[in-house]
């Protein structure tokens, strides 16, 4: 008899606007049209705190891990780190034994995000040979902390938990390069499917809410928009996009504000001191910087689109970066860093996607002059150019022709037809 339930586990999810969820929310559309039953366990759900990245003493725990303060064996005989552990493992065995399921576990296998929940969920899987799908969004990434990489490849065990070694598990990744990088390293069970967009959702735009952000921002018609879609997180470089706009305004003389998306709080003090950074650097270059999610407005992330001239993405990494396949979707021009994980947007059926782009991973203003300069005088062209909506149109086909969430759909359904 088949399996018709799937428990989608992360230690992070329903947060609006968090890249993570709305990805996930994607899945569940897909899984419910294919007739499984869905159920979440994640540590936003009061339930299941031990989940979640709320607590600060585990925090504070694992950097001490990763700055090598502590040793393996007296972290993970820590008081706390073993009571998440326990209580990963015995719910996850509990649900076992009531019914079964094919386990979905969203970035669940990054040792960096909450170790005990990792190894308890990890784990558990080898130990009933649970069904399992694991979306691995950020391979090799460091994410939170410069040291995580060494030390998961330095504890074995840890590097199995991250590189989620189980003939049980599924592994999809959501670009090309880190799937040739699984690959390398001899992971089997290797996925390819990329973060996709539901074309057949009408993208409805707000008016209303659109004229509450003009307000709030003190928006101008000579005003020039730029959106950062993101969050505010040290790999974003967002103070790159800020010197880029006191160079460019000078250049064109017109006003240019910069709305950033924003994202969730939580405990994480490079974040704060980034933002504060942010700021400043705002402040120094007469740039007017607003957060979004600051501004207190109804919004859906499409009316910040539609107000925007254009959209920016300079950061150092990505996972996927969804905000180019949503630049593309919304019609919009995109300021990008060619980062490695780009080569998932690129030789697309279909034709090469137009963007403004950098390989230059340096802060701008480390940039020689003559590199400044070309690099501000193609925006300044795209400001000026009569062929956008042709470019546009055009970017957008291919991204549908190759992202649609059909496709995603179709390979899914493969892996679940292979598992179950």
């Amino acid at each position: 008899m088949k399996i018709k339930k799937i428990i989608i586990t992360a230690w992070l999810l329903e947060v609006p606007g968090y890249s993570i969820w709305i990805e996930a929310q994607k899945w569940i559309k897909i899984f419910k049209n294919l007739g499984y039953e869905i159920e979440l366990l994640h540590g936003r759900d009061s339930r299941y705190p031990f989940l979640g990245r709320e607590n600060k003493k585990l925090l504070d725990l694992q950097d001490g891990l990763f700055k090598k303060k502590i040793s393996y064996k007296d972290f993970i005989n820590n008081n706390i780190v073993r009571d998440t552990y326990e209580k990963t493992m015995g719910l996850f065995e509990k649900k076992w034994q009531q019914e079964k399921f094919i386990l979905v576990a969203e970035n669940s296998f990054g040792p960096a995000l909450n170790i005990p929940y990792s190894k308890g969920l990890f784990d558990a899987i080898k130990q009933y040979k649970i069904p399992t799908i694991a979306r691995i969004h950020d391979f090799y990434v460091n994410f939170y902390t410069q040291y995580d990489t060494r030390i998961k490849d330095s504890i074995p065990e840890l590097r199995n938990i991250y590189e989620a070694r189980s003939k049980s598990i599924s592994k999809v990744f959501i670009n090309k390069s880190d799937l040739v990088q699984a690959k390398k390293r001899k992971i089997r069970e290797c996925y390819l499917i990329p973060n996709g967009f539901d074309f057949s959702e009408n993208i409805s735009i707000n008016h209303l809410y659109i004229n509450q952000i003009k307000s709030k921002i003190k928006y101008q018609p000579s005003d020039l928009l730029f959106l950062q879609p993101t969050r505010i997180i040290t790999r974003k470089r967002i103070e790159d996009i800020i010197f880029i706009i006191y160079n460019l305004s000078n250049l064109i003389k017109r006003p240019i504000k910069l709305l950033i998306a924003g994202g969730f709080k939580e405990y994480n003090p490079e974040t704060i001191n980034y933002q504060k950074m942010i700021f400043a650097k705002a402040k120094k270059h007469h740039v007017p910087v607003f957060i979004l999610r600051d501004l207190k407005v109804k919004f859906n992330i499409a009316e910040a689109y539609y107000l925007s001239d254009m959209v920016t993405l300079l950061s150092t990494e990505e996972g996927f970066g969804l905000p180019i396949l949503e630049s593309c979707v919304y019609k919009k021009m995109l300021i990008v860093r060619r980062f490695p994980r780009f080569s998932v947007f690129e030789n697309l059926e279909g034709g090469s996607l137009n963007f403004i782009k950098t390989k230059n991973f340096n802060h701008p203003w480390q940039w020689p002059k003559k590199e400044l300069d070309l690099f501000c005088q193609q925006i300044v062209q795209w400001i000026n150019s009569k062929s956008k909506n042709r470019i546009l149109d055009n970017n957008y086909k291919i991204t549908k022709k190759n992202f649609s969430i059909e496709l995603t759909k179709e390979k899914l359904a493969e892996i679940l037809r292979k598992i179950n």
